[in-house]
């Protein structure tokens, strides 16, 4: 039996300013306390989260692109 699912609604995608625990500062090469990002979103399929995210990010390392429009609907 083959099950597909279709992700959607991923968002929100929340990031914050926060600084870095002595692992995440030592895992992304930084000073313990040190400003990181920190990034986190939930992904459903079928009204059920199926992914979840949680990520640290060297803020002097990170850019943020968004895209904002209509998209296809108008």
């Amino acid at each position: 039996e083959i099950y597909t699912l279709s992700l959607h609604d991923a968002l929100p995608i929340y990031i914050t300013a926060d600084v870095a625990s002595p692992e995440e500062a030592a895992h992304l090469e930084l000073a313990p306390g040190a400003a990181v990002l920190r990034q986190q979103r939930r992904a459903f399929a079928e009204e059920k989260v199926v992914e979840v995210s949680r990520s640290a990010y060297r803020s002097d390392r990170f850019t943020l692109r968004l895209q904002l429009g209509l998209g296809e609907s108008g």
